[in-house]
């Protein structure tokens, strides 16, 4: 079967303590969730190009890898992958401004407490979903349990930093051209 790996058009990561400022282009992404007399939440905002992808593609496999630098968790945690339903740009985006979000087709993931390593999550649902309705997908990814009492933290290489998260996706070619667009595959 065909595949391309991709690498993000865009990504940055949102602090909810610095409500105003933008991390566009810093080397590193994380997800944090944490509360000391306010929540010190962070999210990761991604997004891919899906236009190397023929026209008639019908996503067979979606897989988001990650490295993951740094973890503080005392319990394997949960992260939320959701699919982004607005536009919203690197080098301005905040956590006061971030794109809304969708928890139709919503990815969950238990990460181990081993690293540093590649963090893969399935997001085959979240990219045959966004092909569906346009040329890019974006994905934002958050823990399970914002708020909680003790740090729960990951930190990621960006594509500024060394190791650049990528998209792999596998793919059929369908009979007709525009096909995939109404009819993706589910798995």
């Amino acid at each position: 079967m065909p595949s391309v790996t991709l690498t993000p058009s865009k990504d940055s990561r949102i602090e909810q303590t610095t409500p105003n400022n933008n991390y566009g282009s810093d080397i590193r992404l994380r997800v944090t969730s944490y509360f000391e007399l306010v929540s010190r939440n962070v999210r990761t905002l991604l997004e891919f190009d899906l236009t190397p992808l023929p026209a008639n593609a019908i996503i067979t496999s979606a897989q988001l890898s990650m490295y993951l630098r740094t973890a503080i968790w005392s319990a394997a945690r949960t992260h939320l992958l959701r699919r982004i339903i607005e536009t919203w740009e690197e080098n301005v985006v905040t956590w006061n401004t971030q794109p809304p979000t969708t928890t139709e087709k919503e990815v969950r993931v238990e990460l181990s407490i081993y690293f540093p390593r590649m963090q893969t999550y399935d997001v085959t649902p979240l990219v045959q979903d966004a092909l569906a309705t346009g040329q890019t997908v974006g994905i934002s990814i958050q823990d399970n349990e914002e708020g909680s009492p003790s740090t729960q933290a990951a930190t990621f290489d960006s594509k500024e930093g060394e190791t650049v998260p990528v998209l792999e996706i596998t793919y059929e070619i369908g009979p007709e051209k525009g096909f995939a667009r109404v009819h993706a595959k589910e798995t």
